[in-house]
């Protein structure tokens, strides 16, 4: 039995420790960022987060990692609700 707590916790440590690399690397490899703002967006019927990326990313992020960080923004709540003020990052005006 504590073998298996043991190999079980290995693995959930593993994981996890992946995705932070995984993270990190992406961001290490992106290289020169596009400067980004945060801004507003009042959620409207039938938005997603997919279709927010869709508007508002930039290229050289990928939207799995805008999803991410506008998650972040918003206390790692990805739940949306018609009128909420979303926090969201855009592309800085030049």
């Amino acid at each position: 039995m504590k073998r298996m707590i043991r190999i079980l916790l290995f693995i959930v440590f593993s994981v996890l420790f992946c995705k932070y690399m995984y993270f990190s690397l992406c961001d290490w490899l992106e290289g020169d960022k596009t400067p980004m703002v945060e801004d507003t967006y009042i959620v409207t019927k039938g938005d997603t987060l997919w279709g927010i990326a869709t508007t508002y990313k930039p290229n050289s992020m990928s939207y799995e990692q805008y999803i991410h960080e506008v998650t972040k923004l918003n206390n790692n709540s990805s739940e949306l609700k018609i009128g909420q003020e979303l926090k969201i990052l855009r592309e800085e005006e030049k």
